[in-house]
């Protein structure tokens, strides 16, 4: 009884302290801007922090609405400005009981304490899927697509705010409606709400805009990546898609001489092509769908990468998909560096396709046979596991890395860092087999060649 009583006061005394840290903190400015040029949504939040307490502060609470936890596939938070270059902050959840049910805070340490009449900035980056809805649904070949965008009214926080002010960046101009909280006023394709004064912990209300915006919805609902290394000389790249414009829903006939005499009317929101960034030495590249080989895609080798334009056979209308192949091979040694007998393999982590959605990504890295001590470096949490892949001339099979992971947006695509060892006389494995299967074969033929098999004896001339 003794020890529970105890337990209670140290919980009791810890809710005290994080709610008198809390009370000590006001936001003195908080600056948001959120993109939605693109039909994945970037919010930024560039918050000034105040101590107006007597103790330091070494934590401070970010909140965000509990329905938009599902859409925010990319976060990360940095203290100071971005031209700093400073290091992302790590955050853990919070649940104190002064947060509202539809509301998800977490806790970030600062890089150092925040004393008393001293002030700090946060700056938070978001990447929001599927926070853009059609409105309509659906719509003719020669509809412009409108999208509908809803948000928090106010930076949601457990902190009083001095000063707020929201830009929304909008693609056009053609704006059907807007609604928020005044003072709000549109300029061009930009509507900016605020400023507000002393915004209340935790205010309610949303802001809206009905806007056109024909960006296509290109998401890849599924995305397998096999990136095998062969010592030999090559890494090769295989990636299997299968792509969905997620757009406004195409409805009544298609004609494609209508969208080839005007295709900025007749298809202004269509999947015409998607461009895939590669390195500047990737080579033996092919693009196929079901029905074979598609030859309507450019190349273009620049200084540092190569460009490639990937046409389908038929422009994706919203609602439409395919499935396709896309495979290249890259030099070993420009992929593939060795430090202290450790090689380490550095790829993007995702798709090469810009500005791309994906839903569901496997990335498999094909090792070959005999590596050991495998390790990945990400920045992020990713799902792991092994398998083995067999091949020719393998004995025991290739070790596999298996990375998966969901809503993978243009952000998570920085290199992927896969470590490993490998003895060069592995290497050999593979000839020495064949010279050993070839001279099996010639011992066979010599003993063959060396034997009687006739039953009856030969007759003498």
């Amino acid at each position: 009884m003794m020890r529970r009583s105890i337990s209670l006061l140290a919980l009791l005394g810890l809710h005290v302290f994080l709610a008198s840290a809390v009370s000590d903190i006001v936001i003195e400015k908080s600056e948001r801007e959120i993109n939605a040029a693109k039909h994945i949504v970037i919010a930024r939040e560039t918050l000034h922090f105040k101590n107006k307490g007597s103790k330091a502060v070494n934590k401070v609470v970010l909140c965000q609405s509990a329905d938009l936890a599902p859409n925010r596939a990319f976060y990360e938070v940095v203290q100071g400005t971005t031209e700093d270059a400073p290091e992302l902050m790590e955050m853990v959840p919070y649940g104190g009981r002064d947060v509202p049910a539809n509301v998800s805070c977490e806790e970030v340490t600062l890089d150092s304490a925040l004393r008393p009449g001293k002030s700090t900035v946060l700056e938070t980056y978001s990447a929001l899927a599927h926070q853009l809805k059609p409105r309509p649904k659906e719509i003719l070949q020669g509809e412009n697509q409108r999208v509908l965008l809803t948000a928090a009214q106010h930076t949601i926080s457990p902190y009083p705010i001095s000063s707020e002010t929201t830009e929304l960046k909008l693609l056009s101009r053609v704006v059907e409606s807007y609604a928020g909280a005044k003072p709000v006023s549109k300029s061009g394709s930009t509507i900016k709400y605020g400023p507000y004064s002393n915004v209340a912990p935790f205010s309610g209300g949303t802001l809206s805009a009905h806007f056109e915006n024909n960006s296509p919805f290109l998401d890849a609902l599924s995305l397998v990546r096999e990136i095998e290394v062969s010592h030999w000389g090559n890494v090769y790249v295989e990636e299997w898609y299968t792509v969905k414009h997620m757009g406004a829903q195409h409805k009544g006939e298609w004609s494609r001489l209508k969208y080839q005499q005007n295709p900025m009317r007749n298809g202004a929101s269509t999947i015409k092509e998607m461009t895939a960034v590669l390195p500047r030495d990737a080579s033996a590249l092919y693009f196929r769908d079901e029905i074979g080989n598609v030859s309507t895609s450019v190349v273009r080798r620049l200084r540092d990468k190569t460009e490639v334009r990937l046409q389908p056979r038929f422009p994706l209308l919203g609602g439409w998909q395919i499935k396709f192949i896309f495979g290249y091979s890259l030099k070993l040694q420009s992929v593939v560096k060795t430090k202290g007998g450790v090689r380490t393999l550095s790829l993007p982590f995702s798709t090469p396709i810009q500005n791309a959605l994906v839903h569901d990504l496997t990335v498999k890295v094909v090792l070959p046979e005999g590596c050991t001590d495998i390790q990945v470096d990400l920045p992020f949490p990713v799902e792991q596991s092994f398998e083995k892949k067999f091949s020719y001339l393998d004995t025991s099979g290739r070790p596999v890395l298996v990375l998966r992971m969901q809503n993978v947006t243009p952000d998570h695509n920085v290199p992927l860092a896969v470590s490993y060892r490998f003895s060069s006389l592995y290497q050999l494995q593979e000839p020495l087999l064949l010279v050993l299967a070839f001279f099996g074969f010639f011992c066979l033929v010599l003993v063959y060649t060396r034997l009687e098999f006739d039953l009856s004896p030969k007759k003498l001339l």
